[in-house]
């Protein structure tokens, strides 16, 4: 059997052009013609992508052994489902750029350890995972005075669906490429956090050229690698860390902040670099997202496996969006 391949080697399943297409059909026959339609598009990705397929059944089993949520053992009916749930929270991250949502679709929880940050312009790590949609958290960074985001992304493998999102980025909202992270980027960050912005990291994936950093942590009863970059970031910026989710709960969505630390301090000597405990809070505080929105964790690769013994992409292997 060949060595897992690397998340970051996924590329994108469709094209732009679809997607505008989809988009366009929620726009003008509503959000139920748009799942007619993306039926037989999500049908055929989930039939040939068998390892994006695996991959969510591993996880929702996982999750099943570990917390009971289901009535019965997840099978490829409820891995059917969790592809609809991605599919629909691409469609709600355009609709979120666009102006779509307000406050007043979104229930917040645990704001109150933020605000006083906002208020003194103090700035603030926010850790996040590729669950739920934070791009209603970005387009309510419009809404919020004196609030501004910089997102780190990695975009390599979604430079289509993010061209499609370009077309409506935000004031607020800057987003930098994760490998263009350079001494002078985190010179120009640690001013932004002095100027009372927000950083806000996706602490989920082990990038390609990181894969010897990374600290493991339990998560839905096994350990898994989470990278310390993220961590080791915020411990720079010496500033609070926090991780911050956004769901969707039936109609309306849900932004929980989580404060994991007031500052990370690195410690010589220690395992990851004494940063053990606040990525394996951080992997706890993921796990009850998991177990709130089962459907709504998006890593769509065999996450549990070792990072240094991925594969590279071959030219059959399966594309998608991350």
């Amino acid at each position: 059997m060949s060595a897992p391949q690397h998340w970051a080697q996924i590329g994108e399943a469709g094209f732009l052009g679809g997607m505008r297409a989809l988009v366009w059909v929620n726009r003008v026959f509503g959000r139920t013609l748009f799942r007619i339609a993306l039926y037989p598009v999500l049908g055929y990705f989930f039939l040939v992508r068998g390892s994006a397929r695996r991959a969510s059944l591993d996880y929702l089993r996982r999750l099943q052994a570990r917390h009971r949520l289901f009535d019965r053992e997840p099978g490829p009916c409820m891995a059917w489902r969790h592809f609809l749930s991605f599919a629909e929270a691409l469609l709600d991250k355009v609709l979120a750029m666009g102006g779509a949502y307000t406050l007043a679709d979104v229930d917040l929880v645990g704001q109150d350890a933020v605000l006083p940050l906002l208020a003194a312009r103090r700035g603030a790590v926010m850790l996040t995972a590729h669950v739920g949609n934070l791009e209603v958290c970005q387009a309510l960074a419009e809404l919020q005075p004196g609030l501004k985001l910089n997102i780190l992304m990695h975009l390599r493998n979604a430079t289509k669906f993010n061209r499609l999102l370009d077309r409506q980025r935000l004031a607020h909202v800057r987003v930098l490429a994760v490998d263009e992270i350079t001494p002078g980027t985190a010179v120009d960050l640690q001013a932004r956090i002095e100027a009372g912005e927000m950083l806000v990291i996706a602490a989920d994936r082990p990038t390609p050229g990181s894969a010897r950093r990374v600290h493991h942590a339990p998560f839905l009863g096994a350990p898994a690698p989470f990278p310390q970059g993220p961590f080791i970031l915020a411990s720079l910026l010496r500033c609070p860390v926090f991780a911050v989710w956004c769901t969707r709960r039936g109609t309306r969505f849900r932004i929980d902040f989580e404060l994991l630390a007031g500052r990370l301090e690195r410690q010589r000597g220690a395992p990851a670099n004494g940063l053990g405990p606040a990525i394996e809070a951080y992997a706890a505080s993921l796990e009850r997202q998991c177990v709130a929105a089962p459907l709504q964790w998006f890593n769509f690769h065999d996450f549990w496996a070792n990072p240094q013994v991925i594969s590279p992409a071959g030219p059959d292997e399966p594309r998608r969006v991350a």
